[in-house]
């Protein structure tokens, strides 16, 4: 869960990283029983914001602010999925027995035998798998170097040292740890679970949960 600090708008905090045997919604619910100056204190921080130095040590520890998304397999695997399709299995039905009517049951009594079905079969099979191979991996491919080139902010406050004074900085939402304090203005992006410490004028769109079209002034 992480904390933010919402200037004018909102404001709130970085929580504690969940633990694997609790769900994150225990762990909201969980920390919404503390006060803030408790929620401070289980997280070592404080309203003047991290030292860049912890900051960077407790990336170290818990990792990077980051949802893990599955990656696409390797080429080969998705040529080979392309031909795990239903159409393509009665393709091969029909070749098969296209295969014994038309060649080896003649071959056998000495008849013409006649290949043609089954490599009109075998020729739509390979182009109907060639073409969805190459439209996932494009598609894939894609996707892939549009994530590289979106980068989302968020501002934090942080201090070089202790003695110095805190200062706003923009920085990527995966280098975010617990324990920031972050500030939101309106239709910003909240990049992490947070505890709002203090808002202003705070509206909160629940149509997912209540229904409600308008939102809502929570705070």
């Amino acid at each position: 869960m992480t904390d933010m600090k919402l200037n004018q708008e909102k404001k709130a905090w970085n929580t504690v990283r969940p633990a694997r045997q609790k769900t994150a919604r225990n762990l909201i619910e969980d920390e919404a029983a503390f006060t803030a100056d408790e929620t401070l204190l289980r997280l070592r921080s404080d309203a003047l914001g991290l030292v860049e130095r912890e900051a960077e040590a407790r990336l170290q520890i818990y990792g990077r602010n980051q949802v893990e998304h599955d990656k696409a397999p390797p080429a080969l695997v998705q040529l080979i999925q392309a031909f795990n399709n239903p159409f393509i299995y009665v393709l091969l039905a029909l070749a098969l027995v296209s295969f014994f009517t038309d060649y080896w049951m003649p071959l056998r009594h000495g008849e013409e035998t006649d290949l043609t079905g089954v490599i009109i079969i075998v020729t739509m099979v390979t182009l109907s798998g060639l073409l969805r191979f190459w439209q996932e991996f494009r598609t894939n491919k894609a996707a892939q170097a549009l994530k590289s080139m979106v980068r989302t902010t968020a501002t934090v406050l942080r201090r070089e040292s202790v003695q110095q004074a805190p200062q706003k900085q923009e920085v990527d939402i995966t280098s975010l740890v617990p324990g920031d304090i972050i500030y939101l203005s309106a239709g910003e992006l909240v990049p992490a679970d947070v505890r709002l410490l203090d808002s202003r004028d705070l509206f909160i769109s629940q149509a997912d949960s209540d229904g409600r079209i308008a939102a809502g002034e929570e705070i």
